[in-house]
């Protein structure tokens, strides 16, 4: 992983443990995680009349996720902008945003959660500096949560570990 640049934000569509990065800065950060939101809910706004329930609608978002992943399965087991190009063409580009808004939809549906292998993933500067430490990856803790027990964050970090040592 490549250290990301302060004030700058990645944000991680994942599917089946496969992730499609989308650069931002801070400041673009609540417009695109609200377009992404509203574009889910009007994706599935757009898609009932044809297909009839919510469940038709997620059924056939999750047969397109499957496709989309399986092609860059296909290629390769890491993701950047090149395998995306390989893997779907010269208009990958909208494909990453069909990719976010199904994930969005899917969230919505409660077709998928939002873990380690669905849903989003958001990382900054620090998070990325964390990441890349030769003794493996750092646990930052912060918020204002009280709810974080010990036994959550030693699962969270067992599993970063083992992350970090698969690579």
């Amino acid at each position: 992983m490549n250290t990301i640049e302060k004030g700058t934000i990645a944000i991680l569509g994942l599917y089946d443990g496969t992730s499609i990065s989308f650069g931002l800065t801070k400041e673009s950060y609540p417009r695109f995680a609200k377009a992404i939101k509203d574009g889910g809910r009007k994706q599935l706004a757009d898609m009932l009349p044809e297909f009839g329930t919510k469940e038709a609608v997620a059924d056939v978002l999750q047969e397109q996720m499957e496709l989309m992943h399986n092609k860059i399965l296909a290629i390769s087991s890491f993701v950047d902008e090149g395998v995306l190009e390989r893997a779907w063409g010269a208009d990958y580009v909208m494909k990453k945003i069909v990719w976010a808004m199904n994930i969005s939809t899917l969230l919505h549906l409660k077709r998928i959660k939002n873990d380690n292998m669905y849903g989003w993933l958001l990382m900054d500067h620090n998070s990325s500096v964390a990441m890349n430490d030769e003794e493996g990856p750092t646990i930052i803790v912060g918020g204002s949560k009280a709810t974080t027990t010990a036994e959550k964050m030693m699962k969270k970090a067992n599993a970063l570990m083992a992350l970090h040592k698969k690579k």
